[in-house]
């Protein structure tokens, strides 16, 4: 009799999980609700196309990405997933429920940099809560065998495989600070490395990655004088 009862009590145990059933039942956690992660430092958390460990790795992502929930949570190889989409770079993949957390209102910290920063192939989209999406050509196609990234056609139109989004943090004077936190490049743009947007006369910006520096004309630069928009210093855009 005693064995008997160990027995079901070590069966009924292997069927709780007690990780997926406090996730379950968090209401901050549900599909349609947007969540932030939180990532420890020097870190990042992959976004998956299943959810497994093994699963296809689509974006690396550091702390602070803003991800919108889609399913889950779903318990697999000793994780709780939740499916959710990158609305930033348009991805929707898995992630480890534990670095999910509940959102807080957006600042506008960032309105003097907010907008479309261009030059000839390549954006940068800034929020006011200082949130800026990246896309830019790599300038060479997805033919096969060419790894990611590479840009691809869709409806007869380029679409650009150079995608990352930045988190801006501070400002200090003129200069928006902030870090690489989701990457599809992680050679060149990789997740936790430094940026910046510095606000330049005329309506442009320079933006430096890990030490690189190139020119951007923002939201004001049509206003600039004529013969500045006409030296087109961020090509043609």
């Amino acid at each position: 009799m005693r064995w008997g009862w160990l027995l079901s009590a070590l069966l009924l145990g292997s069927l709780v999980t007690p990780g997926y059933a406090q996730q379950a039942s968090n209401p901050d956690l549900a599909p349609g609700l947007t969540a932030r992660l939180q990532v420890p430092p020097n870190s990042s958390v992959e976004l998956r196309a299943s959810p497994q460990r093994n699963g296809a790795v689509r974006l690396a992502l550091g702390d602070g990405v803003l991800l919108r929930l889609l399913a889950g949570p779903v318990p697999a190889d000793g994780i709780t997933w939740y499916e959710v989409n990158y609305d930033l770079l348009g991805l929707s993949g898995w992630v480890d429920g534990q670095y999910l957390a509940p959102t807080g209102p957006e600042s506008t910290t960032f309105a003097r940099f907010a907008g479309a920063w261009v030059r000839r192939g390549f954006r940068l989209d800034m929020t006011p809560g200082g949130t800026a999406t990246a896309t830019w050509r790599v300038y060479q196609y997805c033919d096969p065998g060419v790894p990611a990234p590479c840009d691809s056609f869709q409806d007869n139109v380029i679409v650009a495989g150079g995608r990352a989004t930045v988190a801006f943090t501070r400002i200090d004077g003129d200069v928006a600070v902030g870090r690489i936190v989701a990457t599809a490049d992680r050679a060149e743009w990789p997740v936790r490395a430094d940026v910046t947007l510095a606000l330049r006369p005329n309506g442009m910006a320079e933006l430096t990655v890990r030490g690189n520096t190139q020119d951007l004309c923002g939201p004001g630069f049509p206003n600039a004088p004529p013969e500045v928009v006409a030296s087109q210093p961020c090509g043609p855009i």
